[in-house]
């Protein structure tokens, strides 16, 4: 499983600059699964052209109750 999301600023420590991927990289943190994380600046590299995106055998997800429905399952 992976996530891609957006980078961070290290300046201020943070590990994206985006609400959406915060959201995504937290609730990920907490459900302990084992998912792999990428951080890009270009949308376009991620499987959907969008960011944050999660990724798995199931498919892509983009949306934030999607991917907390699948990480349930596991």
């Amino acid at each position: 499983m992976e996530l891609h999301v957006w980078d961070g600023d290290a300046k201020w420590g943070l590990p994206s600059v985006d609400l959406k991927s915060l959201q995504m990289l937290a609730y990920v943190k907490f459900s302990g699964a084992p998912v792999t994380i990428i951080k890009s600046s270009n949308p376009f590299r991620s499987p959907t052209g969008e960011l944050p995106v999660f990724k798995c055998s199931e498919g892509s997800f983009s949306d934030f109750s999607q991917v907390t429905t699948f990480l349930r399952k596991q």
